[in-house]
């Protein structure tokens, strides 16, 4: 397989990884569709309570909007909206020492503060805290500027009293409605406290609860997912803090757009019921079961305890008419609809970067590589000459770089480095990774990392170009006694100096073949040899040879014996290179000690950060900020400084 067949097969595996992602996002987008209530308690008349966000719906449903089929088949129901007016919220918030991991103290302050701007401002809210013990955070008010200031004075530390807060939070409400929900945030599980388990299933029983879970070692998702289930409640996963603002705005989009079902079942024990709404991009639809009774005997009682550890994912998808998971299964992923736009978007434009690839490899291979006498061979094709959508974009590329006069040191740095690559190209290769880079970086660090990302991926490229070339030249360097040696034994045994050069191209190992290939190239164009070598010389920032071309142009002008002349300059550069090496081997330990004593600092900080989530916490503060700006400059400082004390120079 060729290389062009191979970038082509990896854009079209990319490019279907990119259309999974964007379908993940479309599937992530229309989630939110569930049951939150089943009332079966006067049979046979059932009370189906809906949550259909309007980003779901698109507006406000009706009648004619909804299809509700009772075991396959169609019921009529009254459908009316649930005024938000009589609800009650309590938020429930784990503020243990476990929080201060990646900070996720302050991503639930700032989720729970979203979360009241989008639950209406008429809705009385809550606020229980539990660490050790479980406070009274705020009484139930409308008072917004009250409520986020509350919040925002939550902080992280002890242990996690989670079945203390759940029964706390129950006294929260003021009873005089039965609309009444708690949203409890945990990344752990029940350590301390008075209450049990069956008192906290007892709470969740009586007032539906959504559980946001954050994923961490002392997580206990069966715990929290009984407690979800017990009332045709959520539980909703995140493995990263930030995605709990998407979670918490998630459930209070539910809360605001509810509707109650009213109708009468003509049928008893388990039933299937399947709810079908007009959505905004199709059909959705969600199923759940629930238990009938006959005549007018209650239902019997179902203890929370035994709803199943295993979660399964909610089907919210176009209908079809097959089953799907019950409201006590649901989980929700962490992983939020913008995130999966920014990864699909990356790896669109990653494969629009491995497509470009392709078609630039694919066009000219380094064999096929032209000469001009005082031109660099990259530069040959006029960028007004160039067709294509390629071509059309090479050339607005290399205008550019002409515009700044870089396009020939840019030919020249990727000539040298042996990257088959035009100017033009290599610029569109870099502005796409920086997309791509930006992207990703983006998904989790938000502007900051999308700036990082544009800047970070040119530097990197121009790094990659600048580190091969100076391989490269230092590998030239290394064979020129070795070059030089072959030439001598080759002019003392008859050939001429042509002759001798067309061997090295030859029998060389790389890079000298090429360079030397390249100068035979442009003697034969008619290029006078000495400039065809100083050219070479220049261009491989090699002193030495220059020393070797400046000998063969006064042996040309002078006369002499041309063997015995370089057989002197390769003695002298390979005594040259014995005492460069000596010298870098006597600065080594600076040189150790340069990087050490830099990357010191920062690996401490590191190590710290993950032992230790908290400890650098007062440097966020004033003047902190300062400090560190202080300590970056200082030691790119000590760095320079360093690095200049043992550099050496050839």
């Amino acid at each position: 397989m060729t290389r062009q067949r191979l970038a082509i097969l990896i854009t079209a595996l990319v490019l279907i990884l990119c259309g999974i992602l964007l379908g993940a996002t479309v599937r992530a987008a229309d989630d939110g569709l569930h049951v939150t209530n089943v009332d079966v308690s006067d049979p046979p008349h059932v009370v189906l309570e809906v949550a259909a966000p309007a980003a779901l719906t698109g507006t406000t449903l009706t009648g004619a909007d909804v299809v509700l089929t009772e075991n396959g088949t169609p019921v009529d129901a009254t459908l009316t909206v649930v005024p938000a007016a009589g609800l009650e919220v309590v938020l429930a918030i784990d503020t243990s020492g476990s929080m201060k991991e990646g900070d996720a103290i302050g991503a639930a302050k700032s989720a729970a503060q979203r979360f009241l701007e989008v639950l209406p401002v008429e809705v009385p809210v809550g606020v229980v805290a539990f660490a050790d013990s479980p406070r009274l955070v705020s009484a139930l008010t409308v008072d917004r500027a009250l409520l986020n200031h509350a919040i925002g004075q939550l902080s992280a530390r002890g242990e996690t009293a989670l079945y203390d807060g759940m029964v706390l939070a129950q006294s929260v409400f003021s009873g005089a409605t039965a609309d009444r929900q708690i949203v409890l945030l945990s990344d752990g599980g029940n350590t301390v406290g008075k209450s049990t388990l069956d008192d906290a299933l007892a709470v969740a029983a009586a007032i539906r609860t959504s559980v946001v879970q954050l994923t961490s070692s002392e997580a206990d998702p069966a715990s929290l997912q009984q407690l979800a289930g017990a009332n045709h409640g959520t539980l909703s996963a995140a493995s990263d803090p930030a995605a709990l603002t998407g979670l918490y705005e998630s459930i209070a989009n539910s809360l605001v757009h509810r509707y109650r079902l009213e109708f009468d079942s003509t049928a008893s024990g388990e039933v299937l019921y399947t709810l079908t709404v007009a959505g905004a991009d199709g059909p959705v639809s969600v199923t759940v079961t629930a238990t009938v009774p006959l005549g007018g005997s209650a239902p019997p009682a179902v203890d929370p305890s035994t709803v199943p550890a295993s979660t399964v994912v909610a089907s919210t998808s176009p209908s079809d008419g097959g089953g799907g998971a019950t409201p006590d299964d649901v989980v929700s992923s962490g992983v939020s609809t913008d995130t999966w736009l920014r990864v699909g978007a990356a790896c669109l434009f990653l494969a629009l970067l491995i497509g470009m690839l392709a078609f630039f490899l694919g066009r000219h291979e380094p064999s096929d590589v032209a000469l001009d006498i005082g031109r660099h061979p990259k530069e040959l094709i006029d960028p007004d000459e160039r067709t294509g959508l390629g071509g059309r974009v090479e050339s607005m590329a290399d205008r550019a770089l002409d515009r700044g006069n870089r396009r020939h040191g840019l030919a020249v740095a990727l000539e040298v480095a042996s990257i088959n690559l035009r100017p033009g190209e290599f610029v569109i290769l870099g502005t796409l990774g920086g997309i791509v880079l930006a992207l990703l970086l983006s998904t989790f660090m938000g502007i900051l990392g999308f700036v990082i990302g544009l800047v970070v991926a040119p530097l990197l490229a121009w790094m990659v170009v600048s580190s091969k070339a100076d391989r490269r030249r230092r590998a030239f360097d290394d064979q020129l006694p070795d070059v030089l040696h072959l030439i001598v034994t080759l002019l003392q045994s008859g050939y001429g100096l042509p002759q001798a050069l067309d061997a090295v191209s030859a029998q060389a190992a790389e890079p000298a073949a090429t360079e030397f290939r390249r100068v035979l190239l442009e003697v034969r164009i008619g290029r006078d040899p000495t400039d065809a070598l100083a050219a070479t010389a220049a261009r491989m920032k090699s002193r030495d040879f220059a020393w070797v071309v400046s000998a063969i142009n006064i042996n040309r002008e002078v006369g002499g014996e041309l063997a015995a002349i370089l057989d002197a300059v390769a003695e002298t550069v390979r005594e040259r290179q014995r005492l460069h090496r000596q010298v870098r081997t006597l600065t080594a330990e600076g040189r150790l000690s340069a990087w050490v004593l830099t990357a010191l600092p920062v690996l401490l900080v590191a190590l710290l950060s993950v032992i230790n989530p908290g400890y650098f916490e007062p440097m966020t503060e004033s003047p902190g900020p300062v400090l560190i700006i202080v300590g970056v400059v200082l030691l790119l400082i000590g760095w320079v400084w360093m690095h200049r004390l043992v550099k050496t120079h050839s």
